[in-house]
């Protein structure tokens, strides 16, 4: 299994996230996730960006969206595809997470009130990108990865992981509840999936289908 390589150095939105990471809810088991020290800042995976992965993280992640395209995206696999390869792309300009969760559902955010919300499917899709990238594979591949590091290591670097991208995809006020919906998820075979619902189960309009902002 071929994981993203750990970098020395972390961007000031990842170092953010993790800071934020740390607040959530304490109704979760306090023992569920440890703080994050610095040194483990300072080392964890940083994911890069489409036009700067290698050769060999591109096939991954090619193979990643495809797996969620056929879980997820049938309805419009081009869309879905496509926005989803944009949020993992620094290079796309003027579009938000839920602005891409709208192309890929084939909604025009010019048809609804701006900030309207985010599809369960398309959130949990993304999440498990990300989360794929850090272990390898998919979500065979993400469930021997928490095997091989132990719970506790992996629901603190995907919490660090989501936050961090979530915040840089536009979306704040759904990171501060991602520790928790870490530890929800981490018993599930689809993490992202259990991370998404648990995001919607929080939001404005609980278990409406959509993460609203």
């Amino acid at each position: 299994m071929k994981m993203l390589s750990v970098v020395k150095s972390m961007s000031v939105v990842t170092a953010l996230a993790v800071a934020v990471s740390t607040s959530w809810s304490p109704t979760a088991s306090a023992a569920a996730i440890a703080p994050v020290t610095q040194f483990e800042k300072n080392n964890l995976p940083v994911i890069p960006s489409v036009h700067e992965m290698s050769s060999e993280q591109r096939k991954l992640f090619d193979s990643l969206v495809e797996e969620e395209v056929k879980r997820n995206g049938q309805d419009n696999p081009e869309q879905f595809r496509k926005a989803l390869t944009d949020l993992f792309d620094s290079r796309t300009s003027g579009l938000n997470f839920n602005q891409l969760a709208l192309q890929a559902q084939g909604i025009e955010s010019k048809d609804i009130r701006v900030n309207w919300g985010i599809g369960v499917n398309f959130a949990a899709s993304a999440i498990n990108v990300a989360l794929g990238l850090i272990a390898g594979g998919g979500v065979g591949a993400i469930q021997a990865y928490i095997i091989s590091v132990g719970k506790k290591e992996a629901a603190r670097i995907f919490t660090a992981t989501v936050t961090s991208k979530l915040i840089a995809w536009g979306a704040p006020k759904l990171a501060v509840f991602v520790g928790t919906a870490v530890t929800f998820a981490m018993d599930y075979l689809d993490i992202g999936a259990k991370i998404a619902e648990y995001l919607d189960s929080r939001d404005s309009k609980p278990n409406n289908g959509w993460i609203d902002f």
